[in-house]
């Protein structure tokens, strides 16, 4: 694997945000990783990497999946209740609050990270939207270095040759010990053809409801139809997390049946 420190154009910065209340002292950590750079020791690097960032969502959305915007003080408290609570949870949040980025992406890699054996489906309006969500942790487990180089007894250095299966059709498998029928993580649409056969330790319903899908009663109970026999699809034990924006008074999300 190449030396995961090419992937570092600058060395690691981190300011506090006035009234931001962290769990961790980031300055210093970002002290460490430079030093570690310095000195050109991977070893001591990904040690640090695979502690934090398996107990530390915020750290691994900033530091690991480089989003820098997350340092923000709504949207640090945003990342803390996620980890904090995730199970059966209804986050309704305006469009641009980085909902999908914190729970849609950081969280299903920290989710996979932690329990490499979970079985998460997405599932989104269409099956297109939903591939959407799936393709960014897909690119992003394929190359990103330093998480691969944390986490090489979980993820494969070439995903792409070496998973059982690694596509947005069918899904991507990280390393893991048991057989299953789902892929660690999958894609689907709520109004189109569900998978059958299925038992998923957790779904992630986002983007259930878009502008379109709530402009005629029909519209909305096509989604609920769908949602349905979504919630079929779980395993003995199961984590479901909606995310959502409010389009209408009536639609599911908002009314809750």
């Amino acid at each position: 694997m190449k030396n995961p420190y090419q992937d570092w154009e600058k060395f690691y910065h981190f300011e506090k945000m006035p009234g931001a209340n962290y769990h961790y002292d980031y300055i210093q950590i970002a002290e460490d990783l430079n030093k570690f750079k310095i000195e050109n020791d991977i070893e001591s690097a990904a040690a640090l990497v695979r502690a934090m960032a398996k107990n530390d969502l915020f750290f691994l959305l900033y530091f690991v999946l480089n989003i820098p915007q997350v340092n923000h003080k709504f949207i640090l408290n945003r990342i803390y209740e996620t980890q904090d609570g995730i199970h059966r949870t209804i986050n309704l949040w305006s469009r641009g609050h980085f909902k999908s980025t914190i729970i849609t992406y950081g969280a299903i890699i920290w989710i996979l990270l932690n329990e490499p054996e979970a079985r998460i489906g997405i599932f989104s309006h269409t099956r297109g939207i939903a591939q959407s969500f799936l393709r960014r942790i897909k690119t992003t487990l394929e190359t990103n270095a330093m998480l691969k180089l944390a986490f090489s007894d979980i993820l494969f250095v070439n995903p792409e040759k070496e998973s059982s299966k690694w596509s947005e059709d069918v899904g991507i498998t990280i390393k893991r010990k048991g057989q299953y029928n789902e892929c660690s993580l999958e894609a689907w649409g709520v109004v189109e053809n569900m998978p059958t056969g299925r038992h998923f330790t957790h779904l992630f319903f986002d983007d259930l409801v878009t502008v379109d899908s709530v402009t005629t009663p029909e519209q909305m109970e096509k989604v609920r139809d769908g949602i349905k026999t979504a919630l079929n699809l779980v395993a003995d034990e199961y984590v479901i997390v909606i995310i959502g924006t409010h389009y209408h008074y009536n639609a599911l999300i908002v009314t809750g049946k």
